[in-house]
């Protein structure tokens, strides 16, 4: 070729060139804007959501403001925070949602006494639950064979065996307080006489392949919660012990297979091992939310109420909490501690504004509000 065609051809290629990297450079500022102006927008919608939330909270409104917040929670986590500045502003919000999320959650952070140590009765004491019986509480498990009464007033602790009855599962003591209702793993029932001190079997006619979990004593009826059947059953009260009962649960498709823990206040609650809570009135199913409670329930194992108790107590080791909410199921205080490992059992004496909590052969008393 000549070489002006050449000299052409040359410069063409050039300009071919410069455009594509105008176009690619206008293309990337462009992309690079669109990415500052999406992130300003989530900071300022993550601002907005905090106000917004610091707001309801003014207005007492808690279950808005905590749903605002972990929206907020949310928007943050989404942040393409890719410079120093961009990770220090992140963090900036962070900081400002977990300080208003703690005042929702109001967790308490207690220092409780050591009520009692079994392990100075018993040092191989292997107890996992607590019950009340006037002003004694027991504590027993299912791999003890002995029962330990503490007494309230002088916090001496006496022991008694059960080899006969083994297995200790769960307890229930009646308004009457005359008596004490224990079920074992072997899917039987004993009564314990706090007159005589002295635990005795007593009969009940169970469904075929009953498996029990919870039992609750109310109005002279035993509610036994089966889940191998689906089913909580009530049981009159025999010269011997307790009839087969019936059926109490009408509504149908109700999952009831994992339930931990019933309680009775004119309602029955029913906790199950997901966390979830179900109310139910004359065996049918009712509405009923958890509201507030950050973190959700995660393998709770007791929950307790009664007619002339005006909260819902939750007992949840994983978090090494005790949960208060209303009878509505708003959440209205949490209670943790140091001090403890692993609790496994609860006590509340809410007359008195007292819980106590058994973990790892200590018994704890606290206050609450």
């Amino acid at each position: 070729l000549p070489i002006i065609s050449k000299v052409l051809f040359i410069l063409t290629i050039l300009l071919v060139i410069g455009f594509a990297g105008s176009i690619t450079y206008l293309r990337i500022k462009t992309n690079a804007a669109a990415r500052e102006q999406n992130y300003k927008n989530k900071i300022q919608s993550i601002i907005d959501k905090k106000t917004a939330a610091e707001a309801s909270m003014i207005y007492d409104d808690e279950t808005k403001a905590f749903n605002l917040l972990k929206e907020a929670e949310g928007l943050i986590k989404e942040l393409a925070a890719n410079r120093p500045s961009q990770k220090n502003k992140a963090a900036e919000l962070q900081n400002e949602i977990n300080s208003s999320l703690k005042i929702l959650q109001k967790i308490n952070m207690v220092k409780p006494e050591i009520f009692a140590d079994l392990t100075q009765t018993q040092s191989s004491a292997k107890t996992a639950k607590l019950v009340i019986i006037n002003k004694d509480l027991i504590a027993y498990g299912p791999e003890d064979l002995f029962i330990y009464k503490i007494n309230l007033n002088t916090k001496e602790v006496s022991k008694k065996e059960h080899q006969t009855i083994p297995y200790l599962n769960a307890a229930n003591t009646p308004k009457e307080q005359d008596a004490i209702i224990f079920l074992t793993q072997e899917n039987t029932i004993a009564e314990y006489s706090p007159k005589s001190e002295t635990l005795s079997s007593k009969d009940i006619t169970l469904s075929q392949n009953a498996a029990l979990s919870s039992i609750f004593i109310y109005s002279q009826k035993l509610y036994v919660a089966d889940v191998a059947n689906n089913q909580i059953y009530k049981h009159s009260k025999t010269q011997t012990g307790y009839d087969k009962g019936a059926p109490w649960i009408k509504t149908q498709g109700v999952n009831l297979s994992d339930i931990v823990s019933i309680t009775i206040d004119g309602d029955l609650f029913v906790l199950k091992q997901n966390g979830e809570i179900l109310k139910f009135t004359a065996g049918d199913q009712q509405p009923f939310n958890v509201s507030g409670l950050d973190p959700g329930l995660d393998k709770p194992i007791e929950i307790w109420s009664y007619t002339n108790v005006k909260n819902i107590y939750i007992l949840e080791p994983t978090n090494k909490r005790v949960v208060i909410l209303n009878k509505q199921g708003k959440l209205l205080q949490q209670y943790t501690a140091n001090e403890w490992k692993n609790p496994t059992g609860m006590v509340v004496d809410e007359a008195n504004k007292v819980i106590y909590a058994l973990d790892s052969e200590k018994i704890y008393r606290f206050g609450i509000e």
